[in-house]
């Protein structure tokens, strides 16, 4: 028998089954028997191949292409497929196992419907004709769509239309029960409301004496990358699951607290080269899996494993990828699993957001780009990891911006549209180059390549609120990376900082105040409540802030610096010298900020100090110097006709 080829077009029927590839439905007698995607296919392509053996092998391929699988995989398809097609034991009517070889399909098989084959044939008993007889059948289709459910009284008067009548009957008949069956099977197999939000938690070990943090983090972390090429879906980024690392964590409770609709949680344990992740896809809204799968397999093909994983979970979700998006999806930026790890320690250390763990991701994502020299995400790692020492004031920025360009402009070399690497070229334009259109249409180009990449708006809101003081755009992009990240300080104090440029302080109040809820130690929150509580003249609230930053960062020199500026303030320049004097120690140990000092020379309305020290900031590009034209707290030194001098030289206009 010859086989059918997958050019061919139309349904299958056999027994009282009817298979359609078109809707990927299976009916018996008019009912929707609910597959797995995959059972989907292993009946299809049995069904396709029907009468000849096909191969496991084989099979495995048309069914898992491009994916390695085990035998068992096929095996619990083909059981199942046994019983839903009704056979038990030795029966042996449709699906037959050929033992050492594989599968065959073995019942009689036809294109033709045989509802529509014996109404075709009593129409054209009764005209004599088989014209006739598609003529009516056609006719009936049309006529049911729009003729009345009471036939007029001249159909039921002649006989010849009488007959056509009872085509236009069958024919509703059998649209009413094909239409009510797919009915059924859209209602059962959509979720009632679309996914469009997941989570991916860190995978937890097997054993719970072998936790390795960076592969549980790791693996959690590329998944997200690579989901998050999906533009139809918004996937959290790591910094929205890193807390969930209990191993008895509750994936539905988390889902919830998360806000999501959909979670992907996992297993994974390594024994050597060897590495066995079980991934499982849950629906937030009834707790129920949508698949579970586990893979077994050698650490160098832990690419496959991820490649299969997300391939699922964009399938099982129903989105409809594009053909960038698909390629997106199954990119690995390296194929050297050593690499790999080297990549993923680095990645685990620059989530730290602390100087010692800043330092080590360069070390570690050196180390990746030594194994891989064309690693482009392993670039854009370092790239961060450089821009971070800058602008968290850890390094002197002409030492390490530079290095940030050269890592990101390689990673755009390699692969022009990454988006993470458009991004942090942005923040370098925007913080250190000054070069504020190019940085605008670097922010824009990485938005348009992954919309739902947060960082890129955080950073784009600093641009815009820095450049013109496009303060409605600024709050939108930061509200749309809190977002994008709920439970992330960063961007909870990106937007409260947004907010007090604005000058919007109550409201920067509220979402600082929600942002220590969740982190009470993010020294940036504390620093930016200040400064609200400051502006609106409350400074007494604005100081008890500020020393709850210093208690937590005793070395970080903003803080001391706004302490002082607050004593001063108030009228104490006796305190406002002593924290002078701090910073002067702090700078004698390592490096600080020249516009720590400006901070505080303002405080003190010492305004010919306040320019000699942003000279200095001038001569280190200082990133603060993009803030100068809208933050409140230097109201007092924009009066000054150096000041608009000043902002010429940063490329910006008073």
């Amino acid at each position: 028998m010859t086989p059918i080829t997958h050019k061919e077009e139309g349904a299958y029927w056999f027994d009282a089954f009817h298979l359609d590839p078109t809707r990927r439905l299976l009916l018996k007698e008019g009912q929707v028997v609910q597959l797995t995607p995959k059972a989907f296919e292993t009946l299809l392509a049995l069904v396709r191949n029907r009468g000849r053996v096909m191969e496991k092998d084989e099979l495995m391929q048309a069914v898992w292409p491009d994916t390695i699988v085990e035998e068992t995989n096929l095996a619990h398809n083909v059981s199942t497929l046994r019983k839903l097609l009704g056979q038990k034991g030795a029966d042996n009517r449709f699906i037959v196992t050929v033992p050492g070889r594989g599968y065959s399909f073995v019942g009689e098989v036809s294109k033709e419907s045989p509802a529509s084959t014996s109404l075709g044939a009593f129409v054209e008993e009764q005209e004599g004709g088989t014209g006739l007889a598609v003529e009516h059948v056609q006719q009936a289709l049309e006529v049911s769509v729009l003729a009345p459910i009471d036939p007029p009284v001249e159909l039921i008067a002649k006989p010849r239309l009488r007959l056509r009548f009872s085509a236009v009957l069958a024919a509703t008949v059998l649209i009413g029960v094909i239409g009510a069956a797919y009915l059924i099977w859209v209602l059962r197999a959509a979720p009632s409301t679309p996914i469009q939000s997941v989570a991916v938690l860190p995978f937890k070990p097997l054993v719970a004496n072998q936790r390795d943090e960076v592969l549980e983090m790791g693996i959690a972390d590329t998944l997200i990358t690579r989901l998050s090429s999906l533009k139809q879906i918004t996937v959290l980024p790591i910094s929205a699951v890193r807390g969930y690392t209990a191993l008895d964590q509750d994936p539905v409770g988390a889902g919830r607290e998360l806000a999501v609709q959909a979670l992907l949680e996992g297993s994974i344990q390594r024994a050597g080269d060897k590495i066995r992740i079980t991934a499982r896809l849950v629906n937030i809204a009834d707790g129920k899996p949508l698949w579970t799968r586990q893979f077994d397999e050698r650490w160098t093909d832990i690419f496959a494993v991820q490649d299969a994983i997300s391939r699922r979970v964009a399938g099982d979700l129903m989105v409809t990828l594009t053909g960038e998006e698909r390629t997106e999806l199954g990119r690995n930026y390296t194929t050297d699993p050593d690499a790999y790890q080297l990549y993923l320690i680095g990645r685990y250390h620059w989530n730290k957001r602390s100087g010692e763990g800043m330092r080590k991701s360069v070390e570690f994502f050196q180390q990746a780009i030594e194994k891989d020299r064309n690693y482009a995400l392993a670039y854009v790692g370092l790239a961060d990891a450089y821009a971070t020492l800058s602008s968290y004031h850890m390094s002197p920025p002409g030492e390490v911006v530079p290095r940030a360009r050269e890592a990101a402009e390689r990673a755009l070399n390699i692969d022009p549209n990454l988006a993470e690497a458009h991004a942090t070229l942005g923040r370098l334009f925007t913080d250190y180059y000054w070069e504020f259109e190019r940085a605008e249409r670097e922010f824009q180009q990485a938005i348009e390549l992954k919309p739902n990449y947060s960082n890129a708006h955080q950073w784009y809101s600093s641009l815009l609120i820095a450049r013109m003081g496009r303060f409605d755009e600024a709050v939108r992009e930061a509200t749309r990376a809190l977002e994008l990240d709920q439970y992330s300080p960063a961007l909870g104090t990106q937007l409260g900082l947004v907010l007090y440029r604005a000058r919007r302080y109550d409201q920067g109040i509220a979402v600082l105040q929600k942002t220590l809820e969740i982190e009470p130690n993010h020294v940036p929150a504390h620093y930016y409540l200040g400064l609200c509580y400051l502006m609106l003249e409350r400074r007494d609230e604005a100081l008890a802030e500020f020393q709850k930053g210093h208690a937590i960062a005793p070395n970080a020199s903003d803080i001391v610096a706004l302490i002082g500026y607050t004593y001063a303030q108030a009228g104490n320049r006796d305190e406002a010298r002593r924290y002078q004097r701090e910073l002067n120690e702090l700078a004698a140990r390592g490096y600080v900020s020249p516009f720590s000092q400006v901070v505080i020379h303002t405080g003190l309305g010492e305004i010919d100090e306040v320019f000699k020290w942003l000279e200095k900031a001038l001569e280190v590009r200082d990133s603060y110097l993009r803030s100068l034209n809208t933050d409140p707290l230097f109201d007092r030194v924009r009066l000054d006709p150096r000041f608009a001098l000043l902002m010429r030289r940063v490329g910006l206009e008073q």
